[in-house]
């Protein structure tokens, strides 16, 4: 198998030994291969989706709040958007819930430009119909 090396700031490091302990991981290799299995098992279910779909997007942004480039992307997407909920979280990130009906490529192109944005921590996709 070969063997790479990657960079990760403190809070990530921790967070990779923090889930390896709790997972019950042998080693933070085997952690990081079933989280790259993870992640291209949710890219896959969004890649065979087609026509007109729902789903559900739940963002969570830093700490450092939204951003302007957040705002300008969902206002550039706002026929797609159904409804959207926005919340602070207790370690004061930001959080929102969108609803999005439309085309499937539309959806996945939405998914795509929020997962590239360095303001979002994460996005979650629930796909709810085809």
């Amino acid at each position: 198998m070969p063997i790479i090396s990657i960079s990760l700031n403190k809070h990530d490091l921790q967070t990779l030994n923090r889930l390896q302990k709790a997972g019950g991981f042998t080693n933070r290799s085997e952690l990081l291969r079933q989280a790259i299995q993870t992640l291209a098992n949710e890219f896959q279910d969004l890649e065979t989706i087609s026509g007109k779909v729902s789903a559900v997007l739940t963002i969570v942004y830093g700490k450092k709040g939204k951003g302007i480039e957040s705002n300008f992307l969902l206002h550039s997407q706002a026929s797609l958007i159904d409804a959207l909920l926005h919340s602070h979280t207790v370690n004061g990130e930001c959080i929102e819930v969108i609803v999005v009906n439309g085309p499937a490529d539309d959806v996945k192109e939405l998914v795509k430009s929020l997962k590239g944005n360095r303001k979002i921590v994460s996005v979650k996709v629930a796909i709810i119909g085809e």
